[in-house]
């Protein structure tokens, strides 16, 4: 991929457990600039600032998990594409298998441990 081909902005997404970190490490491996778990008021302003320089690329990694973000994201995407061209999205899932296996294996808590991890992971 070229530079002129790379995207100026990713927004990261996905469920709990599914590799979000994991692809977060290959934008940094890329060259881009990364922040996880960034508000939603902050993306606005984030992004001007991306779109008002020549720096590095960005991945900005958002918590599906945020109270808000079912509500407001969808609107929060379409204004930032018209705003900003070059805008992409990655969404990262796995089976459930998968992702209990990796809870387990990590010995972390699945953010919602006090159901059963499948049951978890399904919301």
């Amino acid at each position: 991929m070229t530079d002129s081909e790379r995207p100026r902005a990713v927004v990261v997404t996905g469920l709990s457990g599914a590799g979000k970190s994991v692809v977060t490490r290959c934008f940094e491996d890329l060259g881009y600039r990364c922040v996880d778990n960034l508000p939603l008021e902050l993306i606005p302003p984030l992004f001007a600032h991306i779109w008002a320089g020549s720096g590095p690329p960005w991945a900005v990694v958002l918590d599906v998990r945020a109270a808000e973000f079912a509500d407001r994201f969808p609107a929060l995407l379409q204004t930032l594409r018209s705003h900003h061209t070059g805008v992409r999205m990655v969404f990262v899932e796995a089976a459930i298998d998968d992702i209990v296996h990796r809870f387990q294996e990590t010995r972390r808590p699945h953010p919602y441990r006090h159901l059963p991890i499948a049951e978890a992971v399904s919301r």
